[in-house]
This record gives C-alpha cells, structure tokens and sequence, in this order.
C-alpha cells in the first residue's frame, strides 16, 4: 500500500468513460528536500468508479489530498516502435485536506457570531 499526501497537478474536465466504467486521471505533485536540495515530484493516478466523479466534483488544481493505493507500471509501445513504461498509482482511498472554493463557499451554511461564548 502506497500512502502520500499531496496536491492535484490539472484541472480536469472530468472523469472519462472506459467501458461500462468511469475513470479519472491526474497527477499528484509533492516536494522533497529542503533548501537548495529541494525538489518536486510527480506521480499520475487514476480513479476508478463512483470514487471517481466524487474525486472530481470535491477537488480541483492545487487542492491538496490524502492517496492510498498500489503502484502498478503501464507499458506501451508507440507509433515508431519505440517501448515505453509509467508508474501510475492506483487509487483505492483518498483523503481531502483542501476542498474546492467555489463549493465550499456556496454549500456550507455559516453560523452567525452573536458574540457569545460557546460554552
């Protein structure tokens, strides 16, 4: 199990069909290092199912989240015959830390401060 906390590299238009099934894919960007060693990196993911239009409609670019699941390698052969592989990250859980604005704003109700204190 792969865990790694990070933020959403694209906006997305929103989770594909393949088959009878809804997938979602983007990439997950986190820094390593510190100082001058510091750096980024990058890993793509993809969601699958009912987790996926969830994924979509919660979280936006830059939001920052919570992935857990397995690491699996995509191989492929292109037009010239060249061979090429990818890690991707097959999610089985997420986590959201950040949430997008525009809904969070418009779908939670805040209460009113009435200057009294709560307990």
């Amino acid at each position: 199990m792969f865990v790694k906390i990070g933020r959403v590299v694209r906006e997305s238009s929103g989770p594909k069909e393949v088959g009878e099934y809804q997938v979602y894919e983007n990439a997950l960007a986190w820094d390593t290092g510190w100082g001058e060693k510091k750096s980024s990196c990058f890993m793509n993911f993809k969601i699958w199912g009912k987790r996926a239009e969830s994924f979509h409609t919660l979280v936006g670019k830059g939001a920052r989240v919570q992935l857990e699941g397995e690491i699996e390698q995509e191989n492929w052969e292109t037009e010239d015959g060249s061979k090429r592989s990818k890690h991707v990250l097959k999610v089985s859980n997420f986590t959201c830390i950040d949430y997008r604005q525009d809904d969070v704003e418009g779908s939670m109700d805040k209460p009113e401060d009435d200057g009294a204190v709560p307990f």
